[in-house]
């Protein structure tokens, strides 16, 4: 909904190659995970890191938000979101 308002395109529940199913494609580029209580769990963790280092060497951008910004500050997410959407637009990367 948040992004939706925000003209942000998106696809929601994403089976990604090697990954597994994932929260959000934002944009083709980023993938967007909402974690909740589970994901605090050592065995969980450990789960994550594996997506997230599998969808990077695969191209893909990864954010990672819990409950309490989706429902408390979805301000910020929707911000963050957006700079990461304008800093792949403009090529941005850490060695330029």
């Amino acid at each position: 909904m948040h992004f939706r308002q925000a003209g942000i395109r998106f696809v929601q529940h994403v089976d990604v190659a090697g990954v597994g199913e994932v929260d959000f494609v934002v944009e083709g580029f980023l993938i967007v995970e909402l974690d909740g209580g589970t994901h605090f769990e050592k065995p969980a963790i450990k789960r994550d890191r594996r997506r997230d280092s599998t969808s990077v060497a695969g191209g893909y951008s990864v954010l990672r938000y819990f409950y309490e910004d989706v429902v408390h500050h979805p301000e910020r997410m929707v911000a963050e979101v957006g700079e990461a959407i304008r800093a792949h637009r403009a090529g941005y990367r850490l060695n330029k």
